[in-house]
């Protein structure tokens, strides 16, 4: 696929449009203005929604599948209860409380604190605007703004793909290892989606050289897409800080100095984005419930022991994204190496190194803990690798 393609249709503009709409919400929300703008923003998010829903039925006909597996899941999420803890006691629960009480900030009263109050609530207010718009809250429809959110993604890894073959493979895959994480309500099954549509319209962006048009469209996509990658989540942050520091490695080791600045250019926006919520989060004395206890105490006990070690490994690497790693680097080493195989390489190494760091630290129960949440945490490097492994296997050298 030949990327300055992309910019002969308006896909990837209408993404960046719903992306700056997501932020321009989160942004009125933050101001205090939420409760009056927010509404109308999430109004003209959907209007753009349903004319690209239009137009891939009359006009860009592989992107059909897309939209059917979009509206699949809101039809299911819309008639699903809220039973999941995590849904329903920190994402549903911290858009509740936006909702009710007209406030971004709500939760940093630090009420119910087993509900992560330190966690960012770009998507929480997503889903409050949603419900102001709607006119009322009820356990059900609020919960389709995860599934809205996860849109944007979507498109774009669609459009990368471009055949709908590809696609079709795709979507199987994410209903298998995603599955109720599509809908539930968690965000993990989105982090991932935004992780993986970022790292490669990133990597694209650091591969165009004479089309200028497409390389600034790239560069705002870039930095919208890891604005909201950070405002998931928490993981989302230490995310965009791997691909970060990855991205500059890899720039110094292939001695692209001119990438430099608009690298730090990309990722300003994201960073005061994520400072001003952490920020928040300090005046309020919120803290995240990992810090809580005895961090270096903890390493060092279970760095010691080889059966915490063992333990931890058996959750992050018996796991399928392993299998979607090795093939990767068994064909790499088979052609010449390239920038996006690095990308993706050292992005995968750092998370996997930082999160097991996590786990050795954790103040909670290492077994427990890592049954509640290996799986989740591991989903977005699982999408990031099997949509990168699609593309290799298609040799699409041009993109990489």
């Amino acid at each position: 696929m030949n990327v300055s393609n992309m910019i002969l249709n308006s896909t990837l503009a209408h993404v960046v449009f719903m992306n700056f709409l997501i932020i321009l919400n989160y942004t009125f929300w933050f101001v205090g203005y939420g409760n009056i703008f927010g509404p109308i923003v999430i109004l003209l998010y959907l209007s753009i929604l349903v004319y690209l829903a239009f137009r891939s039925i009359i006009i860009k006909k592989n992107q059909i599948n897309i939209f059917l597996f979009i509206f699949a899941l809101l039809f299911i999420t819309s008639f699903s209860p809220l039973t999941d803890w995590d849904a329903r006691s920190i994402w549903l629960f911290h858009a509740k409380r936006i909702y009710f009480e007209s406030n971004l900030f709500a939760q940093l009263d630090n009420y119910a604190e087993w509900s992560h109050n330190d966690y960012p609530t770009l998507v929480p207010a997503f889903i409050a605007s949603l419900a102001k718009l709607i006119g009322t809250w009820n356990e059900l429809f609020p919960k389709l703004g995860v599934v809205l959110t996860a849109i944007p993604p979507l498109l774009v890894i669609g459009k990368i793909l471009k055949k709908s073959l590809l696609i079709i493979i795709l979507l199987i895959f994410l209903l298998f290892v995603a599955d109720r994480l599509l809908f539930n309500g968690y965000m993990d099954a989105i982090l991932g989606l935004y992780l993986t549509a970022g790292v490669l319209t990133w990597i694209y962006a650091l591969k165009i050289k004479h089309n200028k048009n497409l390389a600034l469209l790239l560069y705002v996509y870039s930095s919208l897409n890891f604005t909201i990658l950070s405002l998931i989540k928490n993981e989302g942050i230490l995310m965009l800080l791997i691909i970060f520091i990855v991205s500059m490695l890899i720039l110094f080791k292939y001695s692209k100095y001119q990438y430099f600045l608009k690298t730090i250019y990309v990722f300003i926006m994201p960073s005061i984005f994520i400072i001003s919520w952490k920020y928040m989060c300090f005046l309020h004395n919120i803290n995240n419930d990992l810090t809580s206890g005895n961090t270096i105490s903890m390493f060092l006990e279970r760095i010691h022991s080889l059966e915490n070690l063992l333990l931890i490994i058996k959750y992050l690497c018996v796991h399928p994204w392993m299998i979607f790693f090795l093939i990767i680097v068994v064909f790499v080493k088979k052609k010449n190496i390239k920038i996006g195989d690095l990308i993706v390489i050292g992005i995968v190494l750092m998370y996997i190194s930082s999160i097991f760091l996590i786990y050795l630290t954790t103040p909670n129960a290492l077994e427990w803990h890592l049954q509640t949440s290996a799986e989740r945490v591991l989903l977005p490097i699982e999408v990031l690798l099997f949509s990168f492994l699609i593309f290799k296997m298609k040799n699409l050298k041009r993109i990489f």
